[in-house]
């Protein structure tokens, strides 16, 4: 039976699947149509509460494979339209604001973040937190 979008995955389709598209060689891969139906399968699973492990058991792959083909579909796609505009000009007449010298900005390597204090502060600070 041919796959729809109503149409819902099971443990058995995708491990099926799986198998029947096992790469020869480690360094083929699977294809990835494969990695597509597998990570739909996941979310779905996720969803009702299953562990990246028992969904893993569930196809006969590795929690290592799972969690890569998942995680690198996350963090695809992210990226939203942005427009950049111009300051507006003030109007005429006005003067412009002075703007207040800013202060440096410590960001320790534990990553503590730190701002409105003058150097000699921040020094102090990162002297005794590290």
């Amino acid at each position: 039976m041919a796959r729809t979008e109503t149409t819902r995955d099971t443990a058995a389709d995708v491990r099926a699947l799986v198998h029947a598209k096992r790469p020869k060689a480690w360094a083929q891969g699977y294809p990835a149509a494969v990695r597509d139906r597998v990570c739909a399968y996941v979310a779905e699973r996720r969803v009702v509460g299953a562990t990246v492990s028992m969904v893993a058991a569930e196809l006969g792959l590795s929690r290592h494979s799972v969690l890569a083909w998942t995680e690198a579909r996350q963090t695809r796609g992210h990226l939203r339209p942005v427009e950049v505009i111009a300051d507006p000009e003030p109007p005429s007449g006005v003067a412009p604001v002075a703007l207040a010298p800013s202060l440096p900005v410590l960001i320790s390597p534990k990553g503590y973040r730190v701002e409105g204090l003058d150097a000699v502060a921040l020094a102090a600070l990162l002297a005794v937190v590290g």
